[in-house]
């Protein structure tokens, strides 16, 4: 992610703030294994091993089971296996802990340093992927990068101690500083909010905001942004402007179109205000169109927002309504009603809470023919105009394409600068979008059959708009 510099500072105060806290508990929890290290020493006893064992099996099952929860990695044969090698592995090092903690104790000065120093590369590594990597997406995975960084730093101030030896003036000196840096955060926290704004910040947002309210010092309360300024006159792109009592009904020959743009902003178009022209062909299209001027998602989230959209109500409804027999989706209506129904979405809607959304994955939304793949704009629209125009003359169709590119990561393309910044990239997104829908439109206009195109968003996207990320 490209960072300016006040981005770059913003970041830095905010990881110092959140780490001097850290520092100060870790020197806490290095006396306690000090003292844990020191009894295994003595009593040499293999309790304290299995004990360790299983703390470690435990943090790496569940890291790893909820690792492999997605569709295709639940699904495979072989995931049980793996997850119960890793467990065993797990075990094992975990067990041998004390021991090696002891004996790199009782190592020469040139050793624990060199081990040390690993542990170090190795925790800035876990920090540093745990903020760059997926900011937004598998928690599992910062859980589990979070937790090997606090390991190995405590790993890190136990070799670079000495057992057993007193405090002396150089150990006061650094009991005093580290007694300092805690109070400093702790008088910082309740200004962290202003120094979160940016959305390179997103993980260390999330570590302050919890540590601060756990100490009960963060203001729980949004962030204050300047309002939104008024569009200005002539900024927007005619379009017909229709009520709803008067919209034209459509001819019952029609095919029916649905195009859903995942994470598509309202500001991004120039129908909506947008002083950039990055969708024309969207833009064209709402010119000749009946345009919705407010349309709110149910839901900030892919599949809770489609789920509302196809099955006519919200989410939670519908998951308690799936099973019922007479519950029936948009799609199923319209297969009642004499439409061939297809539908081509990548599977990434259902990989949050599969389990709630098993049934209707089952159900494929209803649709007669169902195609799900990680397929870019381009191949989707061209599957979802083929099954258009295979129909027979006297065939209707009803066609759900999702639109997938806008959502991150944000690939960009060969328009965007290599240091572009994500707001720059999402714009390159956009742009790659909108010639894929341009060249399935001009088909549809091609085959020359009457069509009803409805278009529309999942959600929108943030970029510290309102102080989130």
């Amino acid at each position: 992610m490209h960072m300016g510099p006040r981005d770059a500072a913003h970041l830095l105060f905010t990881v110092c703030l959140a780490d001097a806290a850290t520092v100060a508990l870790l020197a806490l929890v290095t006396a306690g294994i000090d003292g844990l290290a020191r009894r295994v020493a003595v009593r040499g006893s293999s309790v304290s091993g299995a004990l360790y064992g299983l703390v470690v099996a435990a943090a790496v099952g569940y890291a790893a089971w909820a690792l492999t929860s997605g569709r295709t990695m639940a699904a495979h044969p072989y995931r049980c296996p793996a997850v119960g090698a890793a467990v065993l592995a797990a075990f094992a090092a975990g067990a041998a802990m004390p021991g090696v903690l002891v004996r790199l104790r009782r190592a020469r000065r040139g050793v624990r340093l060199t081990v040390a120093g690993g542990l170090g590369v190795g925790a800035g590594a876990c920090v540093l992927l745990n903020a760059t990597l997926w900011p937004r997406l598998y928690p599992a995975l910062h859980g589990l990068l979070s937790g090997a960084a606090v390991v190995a730093a405590v790993g890190v101030s136990v070799l670079l101690t000495r057992s057993g030896k007193p405090a002396g003036g150089r150990g006061r000196i650094v009991a005093a500083g580290l007694a300092s840096a805690l109070v400093l955060a702790l008088l910082g926290v309740p200004f962290a909010d202003r120094l979160l704004s940016p959305p390179v910040t997103a993980n260390a947002r999330a570590w302050t905001t919890a540590a601060g309210r756990w100490l009960d010092v963060v203001p729980h309360r949004a962030v204050v942004v300047d309002p939104v300024a008024p569009r200005r006159a002539g900024t927007m792109v005619p379009r017909r402007r229709v009520r709803a009592e008067r919209m034209p009904a459509g001819s019952t020959s029609d095919d029916l179109v649905l195009l859903t743009v995942d994470a598509l902003r309202a500001d991004a178009l120039a129908t909506y205000g947008a002083a950039v022209l990055d969708m024309p062909a969207l833009d064209a299209l709402a010119a000749e169109s009946v345009v919705v001027e407010r349309a709110y998602t149910p839901a900030p989230h892919t599949s809770y927002a489609l789920t509302s959209l196809l099955a006519g109500t919200c989410a939670r409804t519908a998951f308690e309504a799936v099973e019922r027999p007479r519950f029936e989706l948009l799609p199923e209506l319209l297969g009642r009603a004499g439409y061939r129904t297809a539908a081509f979405y990548p599977s990434a809607i259902f990989h949050v809470d599969p389990e709630r959304f098993e049934p209707l994955a089952a159900r494929h939304f209803g649709f007669e023919r169902a195609v799900e793949s990680f397929d870019p704009a381009p191949v989707r629209l061209d599957q979802a105009a083929r099954f258009l125009e295979a129909l027979g003359p006297t065939e209707k169709g009803f066609v759900w394409a999702h639109i997938f590119e806008p959502h991150e990561p944000y690939e960009g393309d060969a328009l965007a600068p290599p240091d572009a910044s994500a707001r720059e990239r999402y714009r390159a997104e956009l742009r790659r979008t909108d010639g894929a829908i341009r060249t399935f439109i001009a088909r549809l206009r091609k085959r020359g059959r009457p069509v009803t195109l409805v278009l529309t968003a999942d959600h929108g996207e943030e970029f510290g708009d309102h102080g989130g990320h």
